[in-house]
């Protein structure tokens, strides 16, 4: 038999709406041996049988839901395999992608290797394919270093990941725990590379409010994060996250707001004009993930994304603000 080289790490919280296909593109892998661990953490729908319906599967369960840097965490101390691919429960891996990923991370002796989300997603509502393509516009993007160790799709190797300590599981939820644990390793001299051609399709829906109040939580983390790594003296550039013309988008939206409120109660055209040159400005400095917008999905489509842009940089604005007030009163997650 073939030497065992992967242990795919599937954590699940309610997801048997996703996890069944998950589970059958991971099965249909060829090209490399690997052993699937799945963490049940805590589910309480009809995630233990699907999961109890295949025997080859290996099996863990949390009898009540401890956050996906848990049930990682117990994946990977399970793990018999001397690399670790990360595979989250709503996404469809191709039957060569663990091949390919095992031989990326072999060929470029980096300690992990990460893949992105594709540009296509099944959930057709506007909210799903809008995030799904920012990711994966951030992703394409990015130089091929990277801090984010992002566990829709990623491999490391084992022994990396045990001694640099594992997700902090002070990160109940799901979110930003992979950001944090890929600084961390970065910090320590380990290398995280980027390889756009592990591309995963991801099934995950998001509708409008839920997508803008988990933006809004991430853009709080990130703060956190960064304001825990400069007092602690470490410090990325590799960092994945909004490039400078979103962040730029925050304050000029702001500043736009402040004096289109300014005119509608003073009359001022002024103060009008100005406030459209800065959203037209912060339009012209995000021209190019609006243009790819547009080619992937059409005018009509951009035509919705654009309003909602702004609408995003106010909610990452709110994030930051909520952010930075919990870290000065002592919140460190």
């Amino acid at each position: 038999m073939p030497e065992l080289r992967l242990a795919v790490v599937i954590p699940v919280h309610n997801g048997a709406a996703t996890l069944p296909r998950c589970l059958a593109a991971v099965r249909a892998s060829r090209g490399v041996a690997f052993e699937v661990i799945v963490v049940d953490d805590g589910s309480t729908d009809a995630t233990a049988a699907l999961v109890a319906a295949d025997p080859a599967i290996r099996r863990l369960r949390h009898e009540r839901p401890r956050g996906a840097a848990a049930a990682r965490n117990a994946g990977v101390a399970a793990a018999r395999a001397p690399v670790v691919c990360f595979v989250d429960a709503d996404v469809v891996v191709g039957p060569d992608l663990l091949a390919a990923a095992d031989q990326s991370l072999r060929q470029s002796g980096a300690d992990g290797v990460v893949g992105m989300l594709g540009r296509a997603t099944e959930a057709r509502n506007f909210a799903s394919r809008y995030e799904n393509l920012y990711m994966h516009f951030m992703f394409a993007h990015h130089a091929d270093e990277m801090d984010f160790l992002f566990t829709s799709f990623a491999a490391i190797r084992r022994d990396v990941f045990l001694e640099a300590g594992g997700f902090d599981e002070a990160y109940a939820g799901a979110g930003i725990e992979d950001m944090e644990l890929g600084q961390r390793l970065v910090g320590a001299g380990r290398r995280l590379r980027l390889d756009k051609r592990l591309e995963v399709l991801h099934l995950k829906r998001f509708g409008v409010w839920q997508l803008l109040r988990t933006n809004r939580r991430k853009a709080a983390g990130t703060l956190r994060i960064a304001l825990r790594n400069r007092r602690q003296g470490r410090r990325s550039r590799k960092h994945v996250g909004p490039g400078w013309a979103f962040l730029a988008g925050i304050p000029l939206t702001g500043a736009a707001l402040v004096l289109g409120a300014a005119g509608a109660v003073g009359g001022g055209r002024p103060a009008l004009v100005g406030a459209l040159g800065l959203l037209g400005l912060t339009a012209a400095l995000n021209a190019g993930f609006l243009s790819f917008l547009a080619r992937t999905e059409g005018l009509r489509f951009l035509v919705a994304a654009i309003p909602f842009l702004y609408v995003q940089f106010v909610n990452y604005g709110l994030g930051l603000a909520e952010g930075l007030a919990g870290y000065l009163a002592g919140r460190q997650y």
